[in-house]
């Protein structure tokens, strides 16, 4: 139970450490612009990045579940894809034209299908085999 504990801290720190660097890194590109215009798609851009970051991490995190068969960390990871398609509905699109929001849509959808396909390729096709 320590270890399980343990190894969903980790997790959790890691996620929290790559969404401060991201945060930074385009706040800093913000910073540095004198248009306030590139200013504010500096940040936007940075809203984008960390949602793609928080994507591929919980992608990553549901994958190394799969494989060590650790229920806690598949939990984390589809926790992290449900605030991830909630903060990409409420904050991201704000800004994008229609043909880009269905564009981002559709990749969110392909994310969670292959998310889908892992569970049912992990759990469901070792009882089918006669």
């Amino acid at each position: 139970m320590t270890m399980l504990m343990i190894a969903l801290g980790a997790a959790l720190t890691f996620w929290l450490l790559i969404s401060i660097e991201t945060h930074t890194y385009f706040i800093g590109r913000a910073l540095a612009e004198k248009n306030m215009d590139n200013a504010a798609h500096e940040r936007w851009l940075g809203q984008m990045a960390l949602s793609v970051v928080w994507a591929a991490y919980a992608g990553a995190l549901a994958a190394y579940g799969f494989v060590r068969r650790v229920a806690v960390i598949r939990w984390a990871a589809l926790v992290l894809f449900a605030f991830t398609v909630v903060k990409v509905m409420l904050v991201d699109i704000a800004e994008l034209e229609k043909l880009y929001r269905i564009v981002v849509f559709a990749v969110l959808g392909f994310l969670l299908l292959l998310v889908a396909w892992g569970y049912h390729r992990a759990f469901h096709s070792r009882e089918q085999v006669t």
